[in-house]
């Protein structure tokens, strides 16, 4: 036997619907509604005037410099480039079982 999902009966208007779908009993005042905010935003649209529309001239205030002055400051013209390390890095915590791992692995290699 199969058997199909129907819709519960709704408490308003007695019929059967699901959730999603507007109810019967609301169709008219959900239509008025619908239709009120339409007048509305017509009305409310502003007509665009034919004379007067010059474009304002926008003026952007440029923020004020502000540099912070130093003496006497020491000034390196050949700096070593620190060496790039390679591999993963350090966990921080140097007594976690996978820096642990990683030291003994590296004094393995470091042996050969």
């Amino acid at each position: 036997m199969v058997t199909t999902m129907e819709a519960p009966r709704c408490i308003v208007c007695n019929t059967r619907h699901w959730r999603t779908q507007p109810c019967p009993a609301f169709a008219e005042v959900a239509n008025e509604e619908k239709r009120q905010q339409i007048t509305k935003a017509a009305v409310t649209k502003s007509q665009p005037s034919v004379t007067g529309n010059t474009p304002k001239p926008v003026t952007i205030n440029p923020q004020p410099v502000t540099k912070k002055v130093t003496l006497n400051t020491p000034v390196t013209i050949n700096t070593p480039i620190p060496k790039l390390k390679r591999g993963r890095p350090k966990t921080g915590n140097a007594l976690s079982g996978a820096e642990r791992t990683r030291r003994y692995r590296q004094r393995l290699r470091d042996a050969r």
